[in-house]
């Protein structure tokens, strides 16, 4: 059973899902599945992911489109690992991102799920924290809280933090519910 879980939805991400495989996949940390959940793909995301015999990737094909929540579901209820990340086909991790929060949640058993500051990517797969000043802010200046702070933060301004750079304890996350409310649709990852 590997450490880490990571469940990735897709739905025609062809142009950015092979930057993101190999993202997870050249992880400094490698106990990992890397379960992909293609959401009826159209254009050439079935083959990308086909063109991968890498024995640590679980690969679901829907055969209509359901969107996200659905599919994230799917995913998430295959994930074995101790701990479970969320990552989106068109996003890409450092090489040292599971390394550091899995030792992180590894000596703080107490701690339920990590986060991480990131960078904001364009189009072009540049970074474009300047560009896209105001989201760069949201996600990195947030001060870490008490929950009853975090909660009131959420509740009264919104959330800042980016799905992707999560990692959280499967043991956590069943206790509020592992799997979306698929109502939920454009902000599935807020719900939780």
């Amino acid at each position: 059973m590997p450490t880490v879980s990571v469940v990735m939805p897709n739905h025609n991400g062809g142009k950015y899902l092979r930057a993101s495989i190999e993202s997870v996949l050249n992880q400094t940390y490698s106990d990992l599945e890397l379960i992909i959940v293609d959401d009826a793909s159209t254009d050439d995301s079935i083959e990308i992911i086909n063109s991968y015999q890498d024995e640590r990737i679980t690969k679901v094909f829907c055969d209509k489109n359901r969107h996200v929540a659905y599919t994230a579901n799917q995913g998430l209820q295959l994930a074995n690992g101790k701990y479970i990340a969320r990552m989106d086909s068109d996003d890409i991790w450092m090489p040292e991102k599971l390394e550091k929060q899995v030792a992180y949640l590894e000596m703080h058993s107490g701690i339920g799920a990590c986060f991480s500051r990131v960078h904001i990517i364009d189009d072009e797969s540049e970074i474009a924290d300047e560009k896209y000043s105001w989201l760069y802010q949201m996600f990195n200046n947030a001060a870490n809280k008490t929950a009853e702070e975090w909660a009131r933060y959420f509740f009264f301004k919104g959330n800042c933090l980016c799905n992707p750079s999560g990692l959280v304890r499967a043991q956590a996350l069943d206790c509020v519910g592992r799997l979306h409310n698929i109502a939920y649709v454009p902000g599935q990852d807020f719900e939780t």
